[in-house]
């Protein structure tokens, strides 16, 4: 299995005292695990690799292993420990002048606190992760975190302001057929328009987000 060749990979850059291509071989065997599900190994091996990064003082891939470590903790649903640890990464991020890693980490802070259901600070991310994103020309996270923003506020109670930024994100979306902003788009959008009773349209905007899944 590729795992099995990482791990050969990994005995012989130790072996020869290459600390940062070790590092990159246990980040990619932790990223292997993370895919088979296994949360347990991959943070197991994120901490190894972070701990070889932080030996070397490359921040880059401190910052890296950091957000790594998040993700899974993420997907374990442990929030505050992602939490705790996406705010070292962007920190960092911030510190060495990484703009575009920087807009990664906003958009993964977002992203969880929607899961934990705290939209004030969900949408605090999005509007910076935004502003970033407009600065550096992302288009794709500018649309991101407009339907991000849209989502928080209807989540807040704020519907006209949220139909504002999903009726820009949908635009977008479908222009650079960018399917996981769409989702957002469409199944914030039929929330919103099943609070309204509007149910024929609320099932509209449900069935486009099964037909993208799908």
């Amino acid at each position: 299995s590729c795992i099995h060749y990482l791990n050969l990979s990994n005995e012989l850059y130790k072996n020869q005292g290459l600390a940062d291509k070790q590092s990159h071989v246990i980040s990619d065997i932790a990223i292997a695990w993370f895919y088979r599900g296994n949360y347990e190994l991959a943070i197991r091996n994120h901490l190894a690799a972070l701990d070889l990064r932080k030996a070397t003082g490359n921040k880059d891939f401190i910052s890296k292993s950091l957000n790594n470590i998040g993700l899974v903790y993420k997907a374990r649903k442990d929030y505050v420990k992602a939490a705790n640890y996406y705010q070292q990464s962007l920190g960092i991020k911030e510190a060495i002048g990484d703009r575009k890693g920087t807009v990664n980490t906003l958009m993964n802070l977002g992203s969880m606190y929607q899961s934990m259901h705290k939209y004030d600070s969900a949408l605090y991310f999005a509007i910076r992760g935004y502003k970033l994103a407009k600065e550096l020309n992302l288009d794709k996270d500018i649309t991101a975190f407009l339907a991000n923003q849209g989502d928080a506020l209807h989540n807040l109670d704020r519907e006209n302001e949220a139909i504002r930024f999903l009726n820009k994100a949908e635009e977008s979306g479908i222009q650079q057929n960018y399917s996981q902003a769409l989702l957002t788009v469409y199944y914030a959008k039929g929330n919103i328009l099943l609070k309204e009773k509007q149910f024929a349209n609320a099932e509209a905007y449900y069935r486009k987000g099964l037909e993208l899944a799908a």
